[in-house]
């Protein structure tokens, strides 16, 4: 095979290792043209070197695809290993089951140059429709939540399926005899850790439950100190109210004296709204924000008409989306800070409305607020714009709703975010 195909051939594959990489890792972190250059060089080096029928050309592959990933990702080497691992599992997968196809069911030779070429570009459509419908970003940062024994069998296996697609690469003539083996290997591969995903993310769940509730357990003892000084401060008031009839000499006066008094005390309602609550966890956060929003001078408007917060949502899942919410609604620029927090059932779900106070907005600029790295906010403290967008896949992965408008309370405009859930 000239250099010229093998050229061409090889570089299906580095654009194939681009599509599957840059999904895996949320996009490049150089311009397209230097990642074009650096590609087109890689290309070359390694087009060369199997022109040359270098023996260990395979492994030099990998070793420069890896620095090549360091460059235009600009992660550390461990973060692109576990990248590149997981991208050579569904490679080999992908690579393997072409394989399978050509040799056993077009009954070809896959050998030449023309099936190669159409092998190549039915694996990069492939990539492609992998890339639009698997999450192959989430499954990443799944990875990444050091979980030893998880990332341990996905090296081990990654490792195996890298082995694979090596031998096919150098015994060609050979992979008939052995390819129902390796698609049997590659299949038990997949459902082992198919297995493990499913007890790893469940692990996972409760790990996150444990920590929301780590997270507000100091905020429940302090409810708890605040509860025990409203009690105290009621005893001294029931002792007062107890006495007036000693002090007062007839009726008139003491009813007098009684409503002078019961006037003058201010009743704060929302402890013991908050209380009604039957997930403990919320209760935590909304008294959490509610003390926020007096150190920062927030007026806020809690209207809670159901007590019952049946979701299908996990409770830290709900800690984000409400929390995720509220600090919006806080962080919003207005001169006099107003949000209204409403809990209420509807189409027999639990609705979380939060609205805040904020200038008129587009409907084409309220739709955009949902979208990956959109931010209204200033972006100089850090990357912003994702709360809102996790916010919305949280609630779609559980079957719910997102709504916002404007609306008007008073006059005044308000930007209003219901979820249904």
């Amino acid at each position: 095979m000239s250099y010229l195909n093998i050229f061409t051939l090889t570089a299906f594959d580095t654009i194939g290792f681009m599509i599957l990489s840059r999904k895996f890792m949320g996009g490049f972190r150089v311009g397209i043209s230097k990642v074009m250059m650096y590609g087109i060089l890689y290309n070359i080096i390694i087009s060369a070197g199997i022109y040359q029928r270098i023996k260990v050309n395979f492994l030099i592959s990998t070793i420069l695809l890896l620095f090549l990933f360091i460059i235009i990702y600009k992660k550390n080497i461990w973060q692109i290993i576990s990248m590149q691992f997981m991208m050579m599992m569904l490679y080999a997968t992908i690579q393997l089951a072409t394989l399978f196809l050509i040799v056993n069911v077009l009954r070809e030779n896959n050998g030449t140059f023309y099936i190669k070429l159409i092998a190549q570009m039915f694996d990069i459509l492939v990539y492609m429709v992998c890339c639009k419908f698997i999450r192959l970003d989430a499954l990443y940062n799944y990875i990444q939540s050091k979980d030893k024994v998880f990332n341990f069998i996905i090296a081990l296996s990654c490792g195996l399926l890298f082995f694979m697609a090596f031998y096919a690469n150098i015994n060609v003539d050979t992979a008939r005899e052995f390819i129902l083996v390796l698609i049997i290997m590659v299949l038990c591969v997949i459902t082992i850790n198919a297995i493990l995903s499913i007890y790893a993310i469940k692990n996972k769940e409760q790990a996150e439950k444990l920590k929301a509730y780590g997270d507000y357990l100091y905020v429940i003892n302090e409810m708890i100190s605040e509860i025990r000084s409203k009690q105290h401060e009621f005893d001294n008031h029931i002792q007062a109210i107890s006495m007036l009839p000693i002090i007062c000499e007839d009726y008139e006066k003491l009813s007098k004296r009684i409503g002078e008094y019961t006037n003058s005390i201010v009743v704060d309602k929302t402890m013991t709204t908050l209380l009604k609550l039957d997930k403990e966890i919320i209760t935590a956060l909304l008294y959490t924000k509610v003390k926020q929003a007096e150190l920062e001078n927030i007026k806020i408007n809690l209207q809670i008409k159901t007590y019952s917060i049946q979701t299908n949502a996990k409770d830290y899942e709900l800690v984000e989306v409400l929390g995720t919410l509220i600090d919006n609604a806080f962080e919003a620029e207005s001169n006099e800070k107003v949000v209204y927090i409403k809990i209420y059932e509807e189409q027999d779900k639990v609705a979380f409305e939060i609205m805040n106070r904020h200038a008129y907005v587009e409907t084409e600029a309220l739709d955009r607020f949902f979208k990956k790295g959109f931010t209204t906010k200033n972006k100089s403290s850090g990357v912003r714009g994702f709360g809102l967008y996790n916010l919305n896949n949280i609630v779609h992965k559980n079957k719910g709703n997102v709504f916002i408008c404007n609306q008007k309370v008073e006059m005044d405009n308000y930007i209003s975010i219901k979820i249904l859930i």
